[in-house]
């Protein structure tokens, strides 16, 4: 009896050692930049430097495009010179409601003569506010005319070309696009079943090429993405590319548990 126990214990060893581990389920998925940004600038001017080339990486807050600073540059100078003038006159305005108010309290002058001093005053005063917002305006053009990166990344496409005309009075034109490089997303359709098993936020792994990575699941679709497929849903894992060249639409694999 106890020799065929042992049996059929080494039996059953034997069978899950034959089964080996339960497979994980490979899905085809496609890649995408996790983050794409069109950039332009609020203001108008002439390109006068394109500094970088699509394909490029790119470090945060490096010099992508600059336009020709000299009419920002004047445009500065001018409200600089508003604001000195604007202050002299506010400074001299308050002075003669100081003396309009001693005067008015020695009965020295009438009522009216006080209160046009003092629409001389307000009006002094609403100038050097104005002339303060003007030299902030100007300060803020001469920083929108040149276009920095705003995160370390990968340049996708450059449209603007030097001595290009940028008129962006009404609507900002995209002058290059760029993706984040540090993050990719990995896209594939899964059925009902496959989503049961997945969680936003659980680590998968996602297969480029022979180069495995770890991911993140970032994205649990809701809806089906086409009815005619049969129910399938969107699911989305983040990644870190480790520094590899990978572009849109690129084949992976995703690997779920």
């Amino acid at each position: 009896m106890k020799t065929q126990s042992i049996k059929q214990g080494l039996l059953i060893t034997a069978l899950i050692l034959l089964a080996g581990p339960v497979l994980a389920v490979e899905k085809s998925a496609a890649l995408d930049w996790n983050q794409r940004l069109e950039l332009s600038t609020p203001v108008s001017g002439v390109v006068s430097q394109v500094l970088v080339k699509a394909g490029q990486r790119v470090k945060k807050n490096q010099t992508l495009i600059k336009l020709d600073h000299r009419g920002f540059n004047a445009q500065l100078k001018k409200a600089k010179a508003i604001l000195s003038r604007g202050r002299e006159n506010y400074t001299e305005a308050k002075l003669e409601l100081e003396r309009a108010d001693e005067l008015f309290e020695r009965t020295a002058i009438s009522v009216h003569d006080r209160q046009l001093v003092k629409i001389e005053y307000t009006k002094a005063q609403a100038e050097l506010f104005e002339a303060e917002a003007g030299l902030t305006q100007a300060r803020l053009d001469l920083e929108y005319s040149v276009i920095r990166s705003p995160l370390e990344a990968m340049v996708v496409q450059v449209y603007a070309h030097d001595q290009q005309t940028v008129v962006n009075r009404f609507q900002a034109n995209p002058l290059l696009v760029i993706a984040d490089v540090n993050h990719m997303l990995a896209r594939t359709a899964v059925n009902v079943s496959e989503l049961r098993e997945v969680k936003a936020g659980a680590e998968v792994k996602v297969k480029v090429g022979s180069q495995v990575f770890t991911g993140k699941v970032s994205s649990v679709g809701m809806e089906p993405k086409d009815d005619e497929q049969g129910g399938l849903y969107l699911l989305e894992v983040t990644f870190n590319p480790e520094g590899k060249l990978f572009r849109k639409g690129q084949a992976a694999t995703i690997i779920l548990p």
